[in-house]
C-alpha cells in the first residue's frame, strides 16, 4: 500500500510540475459573484435587491461539487492517457482550482481512494460506507470548515447507498445535512426505485436541517427527437425528488447559470468519451438543495489539464449560503 501511495503522490508531484488547467468556469464564478461586475439594469430593482442580499454573505459562501470521477473497472477498454492513473493527476489539479468545500463523489472505488486520499488529506476528510468492494458514494469535507455532528450510510437498494453528513459550519455555527448518492443507470425501475427511497427518507432524518443532494443520478430528459438517449425518464425523476422539498440547484441559482449545459464528455453525437461536452440539456449530474439554502451560483465545469479530461463526466458546482432561521 505504501509502495502505491508514493508512486501515485510522486505522479502526481511530478504532473504538477507542467499541468496547465485549460478552460476553468472558476474565474468566470469569481467574477460574477462580485455584485460590480452585474449590470443592475438586466433586473428589476426587487431581483437586484435579492442578489446585493446574497451576496452580501459571500465570506460565508460553500462551495458544493458533485463528481462522477469513472471507476477503473473497464481501463482495459480505454486509450492509456484515460486509464486511471493517468487521470488521478489531473483529477487533483480539478480539484485544485475549484476549490471545493464539500465534494460527492461517485464511483470511487476502494483502490482509488487509497490513490486519492493520501493527495486530498491534508484539507479533506472523507466519510462513505466501509466498503472494500463496491461503489464507496463517499463525502469529502473540508477540515478546517465542518465539524462532524452525525454520519449514516442508508442501503437504498442492494449495492446502492444514500450517504449522509450532519456538519456544522464552524464560521456561523449553522448545521446542515449533506447527502450522496448514485442512481442505477441501466435498470429505469431500481433507479425510480431508489429516487422514491431518497424523497421518503432525507427529510426524516436530516432532523429539520437545510438539506444538500448530490450525486449522479442518470437522468436523461424526454427530448424525444433526440433517439440516442437511453432513457426518457429524467423529468419523472426530478418530480419524485421535488415531492420531498428540494429543487435542483440550476434552476433556483440567484445570479445564474455558467458553463455548458450538460455533465458528460461525450461528443456531441453521443458516441466518443473524452472528446466534447455532450449533448446541450442532458444533465445526469444534479445538486439538489432544500427551502433553507440560498444557491448564489450553479456552474458546470469544462476544465481540462494539458488538454484532457479527468473523468468522461463533468462536476457540478453550486455555491451556496446557509439561510438563517
Amino acid at each position: 500500500m505504501f509502495r502505491f501511495h508514493a508512486i501515485a503522490f510522486l505522479l502526481c508531484f511530478v504532473t504538477s510540475l507542467t499541468a496547465e488547467v485549460d478552460n476553468s468556469i472558476i474565474p468566470t464564478i469569481e467574477t460574477y459573484e462580485r455584485i460590480e461586475s452585474l449590470n443592475p439594469k438586466k433586473y428589476s430593482k426587487a431581483q437586484f435587491n435579492e442578489i446585493s442580499s446574497a451576496l452580501s454573505r459571500y465570506n460565508e459562501r460553500i462551495r458544493a461539487v458533485s463528481y462522477n470521477i469513472l471507476f477503473d473497472l473497464y481501463d482495459h477498454n480505454l486509450a492509456e492517457e484515460y486509464r486511471w492513473p493517468q487521470r488521478l493527476p489531473r483529477l487533483v489539479e480539478i480539484l485544485e482550482d475549484m476549490q471545493p468545500d464539500l465534494i460527492g463523489v461517485q464511483e470511487l472505488y476502494h483502490r482509488q481512494l487509497q490513490g486519492v486520499m493520501p493527495l486530498l488529506e491534508p484539507t479533506y476528510a472523507f466519510y462513505c460506507k466501509p466498503e472494500t468492494d463496491g461503489e464507496l458514494n463517499g463525502i469529502f469535507y473540508r477540515k478546517e470548515r465542518f465539524e462532524v455532528v452525525d454520519s449514516q450510510v442508508f442501503e437504498m437498494t442492494p449495492g446502492s447507498t444514500l450517504t449522509m453528513l450532519k456538519l456544522k459550519d464552524l464560521k456561523n455555527g449553522l448545521c446542515i445535512a449533506v447527502f450522496n448518492t448514485h442512481l442505477a443507470f441501466r435498470n429505469i425501475e431500481k433507479r425510480e426505485q431508489q429516487a422514491r427511497y431518497i424523497a421518503t427518507h432525507i427529510r426524516s432524518h436530516s432532523d429539520g436541517l437545510p438539506i444538500i443532494l448530490m450525486g449522479d443520478l442518470n437522468t436523461f430528459p424526454h427530448r424525444l427527437q433526440l433517439d440516442k438517449l437511453p432513457f426518457y425518464d429524467g423529468d419523472y425523476i426530478h418530480r419524485i425528488l421535488a415531492k420531498a422539498g428540494i429543487q435542483d440547484a440550476v434552476g433556483v441559482s440567484i445570479v445564474g447559470h455558467l458553463g455548458p449545459l450538460s455533465t458528460s464528455t461525450f461528443s456531441e453525437d453521443g458516441d466518443r468519451p473524452f472528446e466534447g461536452t455532450g449533448s446541450p440539456g442532458i444533465l445526469m449530474d444534479h445538486i439538489y438543495v432544500s427551502d433553507g439554502i440560498e444557491v448564489l451560483m450553479h456552474a458546470i465545469q469544462p476544465a481540462t489539464v494539458n488538454g484532457l479530461f479527468p473523468s468522461d463526466h463533468l462536476p457540478v458546482i453550486a455555491d451556496i449560503v446557509i439561510k438563517y432561521n
